[in-house]
């Protein structure tokens, strides 16, 4: 026989049952809250602030490269995006990323910038206020770069990260890349996680790049 104890609606509505564990060995405590109309917190009901599932898509890859033909063109960096379904459209999404590279240096001018693409709706830049000089509005901007010219004297070595609180507003899936443009005249190569020249030497970096997306409660 289980131990259970049912509480039924007094007009005809659902109904909560609480069941002890099948054996002594998984006994149980569940502590209500010391407060009048208190709330019991779940997985489906947690508390402002915390997190409730992460998301992450790291790449050691340093096989290829992003070709940048365009300026003032976003293009999209293989593995550095992230889809996450949100179990509420209050919750808000903490977004971290690292990028390591090298960008070809003449002329120079490079930036990255977070993208958010809602499944069936919009897609968004997130970015600084768009002013006159549009090709500086983005949040993640070339002056966090930092330069080397052990490697190659034509190249502009990064190492960058950054953190940002985004308010999606919605329960559909939602996807968070991390672009790069030229923002500049003329052509440019983005070589990621590696040197250019990529040769068995010291000053030839290799490294890791990420994106992780934590759900927080609202």
């Amino acid at each position: 026989m289980t131990a259970k104890i049912k509480l039924n609606a007094a007009s005809g509505g659902g109904s909560f049952s609480l069941q002890a564990p099948s054996s002594s060995a998984n006994n149980r405590v569940m502590t209500l809250p010391d407060s009048a109309d208190g709330t019991v917190l779940t997985t489906t009901n947690p508390k402002a602030g915390n997190i409730i599932q992460v998301v992450t898509n790291t790449t050691r890859d340093s096989a290829g490269s992003v070709s940048l033909s365009v300026s003032r063109t976003y293009y999209d960096i293989p593995n550095q995006n992230v889809t996450i379904t949100p179990t509420s459209n209050t919750s808000k999404m903490l977004i971290s990323f690292q990028q390591l590279g090298e960008f070809t240096a003449t002329p120079n001018g490079y930036n990255f910038v977070l993208e958010r693409s809602i499944s069936g709706g919009s897609t968004t830049l997130i970015q600084g206020d768009i002013g006159s000089d549009t090709n500086k509005s983005a949040v993640f901007t070339s002056p966090l770069i930092t330069y080397h010219g052990d490697d190659n004297d034509t190249t502009i070595e990064v190492a960058h990260g950054s953190n940002y609180l985004d308010s999606p507003a919605t329960a559909s899936a939602v996807t968070y890349k991390v672009k790069v443009r030229k923002h500049e005249s003329g052509t440019g190569t983005y070589y990621y996680n590696r040197t250019i020249l990529d040769n068995n030497a010291n000053h030839s970096e290799r490294g890791l790049s990420w994106i992780t997306v934590m759900e927080v409660a609202a």
